[in-house]
């Protein structure tokens, strides 16, 4: 009785799995019919076929991202690589004759230039970074203490900044909140300078909860859904790279958190919710 059955489960097994095996390969060639289902036979073959094809969606999904991120990256890189060659051509080509306050007018073209592609470089360092941020076990960070800390760096720099709550300890590395909110205060000193800062932190059940908020300008109607876009920004005039807020939602993301822009009616604010160490 046993040997009779034996073809018919060999085929109920084997077939949907060969079908993976193709799925498989097709997720590894880069193709994005690989992600429609198919019929995948026992339910331990099912789960494995979900798992493919979530991974191969994410896999998508990442190169969407990538590609678009390069082309922004390319985008931003171009323009003071094109004022430098612009400068240096000039210089080069009409080196006799142009005057000294050409010459330094040129030569202050290629220090902005090269000034503005260390910060681009420097920014995207940090958002790689950022991004690498895990939560972890023996990962904690006593709130309050740290946002006192990068407060007082600020407050020696001009800034007026107040920060309220004792309560909380969160599930990150310190050097992680430390980069959190320094980006935080970089952000409101470059998009509202002079303006006062208010940050309150209070624990919540299984969240540590932060609140930026400024008296600047605020972020335009138009520009709310962009703010976490990576490289946009109003304020590129006044060195502004766009990555700030990007730096932000990728260290919150990778503990588990999240970071949103609060309606007000004056300024600017946000909320980054932490997972609390229990």
């Amino acid at each position: 009785m046993a040997s009779r059955w034996r073809p018919g489960i060999s085929r109920l097994v084997t077939r949907p799995l060969s079908i993976l095996v193709a799925r498989a390969q097709a997720v590894a060639a880069g193709e994005a019919t690989a992600i429609i289902p198919g019929r995948p036979g026992t339910r331990e073959v099912a789960e494995l076929s979900g798992a493919i094809t979530r991974m191969a969606r994410t896999l998508e999904q990442r190169a969407g991202y990538i590609n678009g991120f390069a082309a922004s990256v390319s985008h931003e890189f171009k323009t003071p690589m094109t004022a430098i060659r612009a400068a240096a051509e000039l210089l080069d080509e009409h080196a006799d004759s142009v005057s000294p306050e050409e010459r330094r007018r040129l030569l202050g073209v290629v220090s902005d230039g090269v000034a503005r592609l260390e910060l681009l470089v420097r920014r995207l360092v940090e958002l790689a970074r950022a991004d690498m941020t895990r939560r972890g076990e023996a990962a904690i960070a006593p709130v309050a203490p740290t946002l006192h800390r990068v407060a007082e760096r600020y407050r020696q720099t001009g800034m007026t900044v107040a920060v309220t709550g004792e309560a909380g300890v969160a599930r990150l590395p310190e050097d992680a909140l430390d980069a959190l909110m320094t980006t935080m205060l970089e952000n409101a000193a470059a998009h509202a300078p002079g303006a006062a800062v208010d940050i309150v932190v209070e624990a919540d059940g299984d969240q540590v909860r932060i609140t930026v908020r400024d008296n600047g300008p605020g972020i335009a109607p138009a520009h709310r859904e962009r703010a976490f876009e990576p490289f946009f920004t109003t304020a590129r005039a006044q060195g502004g790279t766009g990555l700030g807020l990007p730096i932000v939602r990728a260290i919150v993301s990778g503990v588990g958190g999240s970071v949103s822009l609060l309606p007000t009616p004056a300024g600017a604010a946000f909320l980054i919710c932490l997972p609390a160490a229990t």
